[in-house]
């Protein structure tokens, strides 16, 4: 599992616009990346879907994506990479409370908090 940035990031390839992102939508499926989204996705699948996914991943099949970001909101995998990505902000954030009180202590827990509502 990936750290809570590279988590919202997998979300907004199925959550954004290229125009917000600065990037393109479907860039991790076109480099054949099974991104946690595409995982709970497959997991969750119909065996079809499972395989369309499967089939669009080993092939860089960006044609595919909207059906693929069906997929994905419809078995829930947008909200279970949201909710991974929750639990790594929550792990840093516990890991953060060793350090004594100052600014640096607060911006790293600012921005832990403020990774979550990314959107580009």
């Amino acid at each position: 599992m990936g750290t809570a940035f590279q988590l919202i990031d997998d979300l907004l390839d199925y959550e954004g616009s290229t125009a917000e992102l600065g990037k393109n939508i479907g860039d991790d499926l076109r480099e054949g990346k099974p991104t946690l989204p595409l995982l709970v996705a497959m997991q969750r699948g119909t065996p079809a879907q499972r395989e369309l996914i499967r089939h669009a991943i080993e092939h860089g099949e960006v044609e595919r994506m909207p059906e693929i970001v069906t997929i994905v909101r419809e078995t829930g995998a947008l909200e279970a990479t949201r909710e991974a990505a929750r639990e790594q902000v929550a792990r840093a954030q516990a890991h953060l409370a060793v350090l004594p009180p100052s600014q640096w202590h607060e911006a790293l827990l600012q921005l832990s908090a403020d990774s979550i509502g990314r959107s580009s």
